[in-house]
């Protein structure tokens, strides 16, 4: 067995970005990345929303809708500020999305939060509350898995 040669320069360093998914460069692994980067943030966000509101009957159901309204609304002020935007600074560097991609990807995600918003006021006023309980369970999570599952898509076009 050959013995490493110890005046042999150094392996290259590993890259710091995502690795390309065997079918595409914005595969599952960009959905993985990008969903628990959206979902760190919802939490980060909504804590302080939730914990501030009252709790009466009246205001249970409509909290979702603040939060996501906040949630929008914290996307386009950090656009306005920093040009990727605030999900970039949650180790978005290790991604390696240029700025354009970055910028398309909170617009979308501005428009998905105004549509669960939106959805949640439809809810809000045309459900029972035990069903509005059984759909705010389920259908904001998955929704918000499609939505990191599809976006790598959109992404795809952006130089």
């Amino acid at each position: 067995m050959p013995r490493p040669n110890p005046y042999a320069p150094p392996a290259a360093p590993q890259q710091d970005t995502l690795t390309p998914d065997s079918r595409s460069e914005f595969g599952v692994g960009l959905a993985a990345s990008l969903f628990w980067r959206v979902f760190f943030l919802q939490l980060l966000a909504a804590l302080p929303v939730a914990l501030s509101m009252p709790t009466s009957d009246e205001f249970i159901r409509l909290k979702p809708t603040v939060i996501y309204l906040c949630l929008a609304l914290i996307l386009v002020l950090s656009m306005i500020k920093r040009r990727p935007g605030i999900l970039s600074l949650i180790w978005g560097r290790r991604l390696g999305l240029a700025v354009a991609a970055w910028r398309k990807f909170h617009w979308l995600l501005f428009a998905f939060y105004l549509a669960l918003a939106a959805g949640n006021l439809v809810l809000v006023t045309t459900v029972s509350a035990s069903a509005w309980v059984q759909i705010k369970l389920f259908v904001p999570l998955i929704a918000l898995i499609a939505f990191c599952v599809i976006t790598p898509r959109q992404l795809r076009n952006v130089v």
